[in-house]
């Protein structure tokens, strides 16, 4: 009996402790306001209103275009996987998805595919540059007026930084994943078009920009109404 309370109080001791170390942590996180790595930057713990005021300040052409689009437009984001190697020697100073309000990413120059092989790949963007002036498979930053794009990450609202330029076509939803002929977009019969997003109503869009802006989904109402 005697060895039966020592351990219940062993046990009883262990769980205050660590649930005092949970609370230690959930107060660090919740001071938490900003960090950088990898091109990579993350406001936690924010407002709406600073929020609004970066977008604003940063991204004064696409939310002028924004106004004639009439939708919000999204991107998937894997920041999970990303932070967990960032804090994979010290998991319990990972940051938590629910505290974190943006990004501001730089965009990478050599975007290496995900589904698609090499020589296809480079076959594609030698076209985009021939026809458009850049390399949109490799330099673009996908985005779509569908918020359901989990396949690819959780979703965020999308804004390009500073002047940017893109491609889309009618035709295509998804380029690779939706069994298209690269052979008839070689020749022609696929049209990319670098205006009139209004009328895409759910096609992938490649954007050329050299940093953007990605906003949980949660606030998708209140950005609606502050920019549609």
């Amino acid at each position: 009996m005697k060895y039966l309370k020592t351990y219940e109080n062993h046990i009883e001791e262990l769980e205050k402790s660590l649930a005092l170390k949970k609370i230690k942590r959930l107060e660090k996180l919740s001071k938490k306001t900003y960090e950088k790595f990898g091109g990579i930057e993350i406001w936690y713990n924010s407002n709406f209103e600073k929020i609004c005021k970066m977008i604003d300040r940063d991204c004064q052409p696409w939310l002028a275009e924004l106004k004639e689009i009439g939708n919000l437009y999204y991107r998937g984001f894997e920041i999970d996987k990303i932070l967990n190697r960032r804090y994979s020697k010290n998991h319990d100073d990972k940051p938590m998805l629910t505290h974190i309000d943006m990004f501001r990413i730089k965009s990478q120059s050599e975007r290496k595919p995900l589904s698609t092989d090499s020589y296809t790949h480079k076959t594609i963007d030698d076209y985009f540059l021939k026809e458009f002036g850049w390399r949109a498979r490799s330099q673009g930053v996908f985005a779509t007026p569908e918020e359901f794009v989990s396949v690819y990450g959780e979703p965020y609202v999308f804004f390009p930084v500073g002047e940017y330029e893109y491609l889309w076509s009618k035709q295509i939803y998804d380029l690779f994943s939706s069994g298209y002929n690269i052979n008839d977009l070689l020749i022609g019969d696929y049209v990319y078009q670098t205006d009139n997003l209004k009328d895409n109503e759910q096609n992938e869009v490649m954007f050329n920009c050299n940093k953007y802006i990605l906003v949980p989904e949660k606030y998708r109402k209140e950005l609606e109404q502050r920019y549609l």
